[in-house]
């Protein structure tokens, strides 16, 4: 979510060179679970008194596959205004952020029963602490996630635990130089007992552009067990992938919609049976290898 990364990443609580968090660095640690971006209508500001101000947006996503309406409410101000009758909106949007407590609280519902809600309070400027839940009307146990951030003069940490998997991930992005940047994460899942490590490593250039550079190896011969977005163009790796309802493959939060991904099932339906045939026996031709092949792995006829 576009708000959520302004709220918890604000450049002006960042003290010092800090370098900012992992995940924007190793974006293969990010998003274990999150919203998708929101298309706003109606947002509106109002002042309570200084440093107290109130952000409210509404978004209602496009009905595809199903309709989604949210709402987002933040106790600071996540983008000064440009009208002159705000200006005190923009004066208390342009200067520092007063010490103390902050939060802001999202959620949003779709029409097949999905549900998501998070919370995000910041004490300070340094520490952050987020919650989410995710819940479904299906028969199953919703999913929580709780994170604990750290905003340092030179260095950022942060720790998170989601009960898919029971997943828990700890990384960090220190300054080394004014323009390097070294990094490292660890996850390990108790359901897998399988952990992993990865390092990174930035050059930040002085006009402003980034070059990323990262080097992931493992811990005795286990990887992350991620899964890549479907979309060959996106190839995005994802903890918590999204299975289209329709064509059952597997989406990052970007390319979860059917219209997003050019769903396979619009496809499927303007191809002639032919075409279907031969595609139906080729699948069977590589699961009939695959099987061969993990019989001979396993030394299991």
């Amino acid at each position: 979510m576009e708000e959520e990364l302004r709220f918890e990443d604000d450049q002006r609580d960042q003290p010092g060179p800090n370098p900012g968090p992992y995940d924007l660095l190793d974006q293969r640690a990010a998003d274990i679970l999150n919203f998708p971006n929101m298309l706003n209508f109606g947002p509106c500001r109002r002042t309570l008194g200084w440093p107290f101000q109130r952000s409210v947006r509404l978004m209602l996503l496009p009905p595809l596959p199903y309709p989604i309406a949210g709402f987002t409410y933040c106790s600071t101000p996540l983008t000064p205004t440009t009208s002159p009758a705000d200006g005190a909106d923009v004066a208390a949007g342009q200067a520092p952020l007063p010490p103390g407590h902050s939060f802001l609280l999202s959620g949003e519902v779709s029409s097949e029963g999905t549900a998501e809600a998070m919370y995000i309070h910041k004490i300070g400027k340094r520490w952050s602490f987020k919650n989410l839940i995710v819940s479904s009307l299906t028969p199953s146990v919703p999913i929580f996630l709780s994170s604990m951030k750290y905003s340092g003069s030179a260095t950022t940490s942060r720790f998170t635990y989601t009960t898919d998997k029971h997943i828990f991930l700890l990384n960090n992005l220190s300054a080394i130089t004014t323009n390097w940047a070294l990094g490292a994460e660890l996850l390990y899942s108790v359901a897998e007992a399988k952990p992993s490590l990865s390092v990174g490593l930035r050059y930040l250039k002085r006009e402003g552009s980034t070059s990323d550079a990262t080097t992931e190896f493992t811990i005795a011969a286990a990887r992350k067990k991620t899964k890549r977005c479907s979309v060959k163009r996106c190839r995005k790796t994802e903890l918590l992938p999204i299975q289209c309802a329709k064509c059952s493959h597997q989406y990052c939060l970007g390319h979860r919609l059917p219209s997003d991904h050019n769903c396979d099932v619009v496809r499927r339906e303007t191809m002639t049976a032919a075409h279907m045939l031969r595609r139906s026996t080729n699948n069977a031709r590589g699961a009939s290898s695959s099987g061969g092949l993990l019989s001979f792995l396993t030394g299991k006829a």
